[in-house]
């Protein structure tokens, strides 16, 4: 898949999105990662499309007897609003500093 991201480290304040998830010591975390930093995406569907992109090859690893039913149905990660500071700091678009 071709990404449409913006990388974390632009010099100007600007909003985008992160694919994110739930964990029980960090709370709401980033996981998408290139290797320059974590992908922000440029719009709510081209987040969305990476995660059902993810959740198709889980279903065909389950098709193809790689995976397990449940843990092929199981989609943990959504979509953030996140505003990408010039230092490169990420938040929730609805957090205010």
């Amino acid at each position: 898949m071709q990404r449409e991201h913006i990388h974390s480290n632009n010099s100007n304040l600007h909003s985008g999105y992160c694919i994110c998830v739930d964990s029980i010591c960090e709370g709401q975390i980033p996981i998408v990662r290139d290797a320059a930093s974590f992908v922000i995406y440029e719009t709510e569907e081209a987040a969305q499309r990476e995660i059902v992109e993810a959740m198709i090859l889980r279903l065909q690893e389950f098709l193809d007897g790689e995976r397990e039913y449940d843990d092929a149905i199981t989609v943990e990660e959504y979509v953030v609003p996140v505003q990408v500071h010039s230092d490169g700091t990420i938040l929730p678009a609805h957090c205010k500093l």
